[in-house]
């Protein structure tokens, strides 16, 4: 295709992360996914909303990235999950990782 950089947009988290596994970095958005890493750990502000009161918060999604995903789709970030924009350069790997607690 002749281009050295890719841009994508993931609509959601786990998307997101996926992207991050495969080489891309942010341009937008990593200060979020970094605020919703910490609200997943285990003295985060999320932990205590993980009470399976809806199927989407189960309480082992602290770590599931798709467990996660899903629970940010059911507004436990009281925030909708935009502003996330991400690039890589082809043949690098930028080595960028927001998920120390799931996989």
């Amino acid at each position: 295709m002749g281009h050295n950089v890719y841009f994508a947009e993931p609509l959601y988290y786990h998307v997101a992360v996926a992207f991050e596994r495969h080489g891309f970095t942010y341009q937008s958005g990593r200060k979020l996914m970094q605020k919703i890493e910490r609200g997943f750990s285990p003295a985060g502000d999320y932990i205590s909303l993980l009470d399976g009161n809806t199927p989407f918060r189960h309480p082992n999604a602290a770590h599931s990235v798709r467990l996660r995903s899903w629970a940010i789709h059911d507004g436990i970030l009281g925030q909708p999950y935009t502003g996330v924009t991400m690039y890589k350069h082809v043949g690098k790997h930028a080595g960028i990782s927001t998920t120390n607690e799931a996989w």
